[in-house]
């Protein structure tokens, strides 16, 4: 196991996302967004992160007025897009990295605490949630990520 340095120091820089997992209680795995979802994680050195993920082929709005969206394409956007920012600290043990959400396209997400198990193997960045309320049942998700940029110095 890796320590909290050395976790802290393996999180910083820009990943990009490789596959995201769903895991039901009763060990099914799917695909929640999809084969091709896209996304970005980035962790600075002065313990801030940002989140980003959207589904490939979103449609766009009729407008390209930001403000005249019709509620069915807000509902299609929203659903096929997270993102999130605020700062982030490393669990003792070094296995878990606590993301504190400042802002979230979720707003019941604002002002939490987000905690993810963190491992590295074979060069890639993998995060597994605690079970979270997803589309009416209890569902561990699994991030996978390649380093897009290392840290800046």
């Amino acid at each position: 196991m890796a320590s909290a340095r050395e976790t802290m120091d393996g999180l910083l820089g820009t990943w990009t996302l490789v596959a995201m997992e769903g895991r039901r209680a009763s060990g099914d795995v799917f695909l929640p967004w999809g084969p091709s979802v896209r996304g970005r994680l980035t962790y600075d050195r002065s313990g801030h992160v940002s989140l980003q993920l959207g589904k490939t082929g979103r449609a766009r709005f009729a407008s390209d007025d930001l403000e005249a969206g019709a509620p069915d394409e807000v509902q299609s956007a929203f659903d096929a897009y997270h993102a999130w920012f605020g700062r982030f600290t490393v669990g003792p043990e070094g296995d878990t990295v606590v993301h504190h959400i400042e802002a979230s396209l979720f707003p019941n997400w604002e002002g939490q605490d987000q905690t993810r198990r963190v491992t590295f193997a074979g060069g890639e960045l993998v995060l597994r949630s605690r079970p979270l309320p997803y589309g009416g049942e209890a569902v561990e998700f699994v991030t996978r990520w390649v380093r897009a940029h290392p840290p800046s110095p």
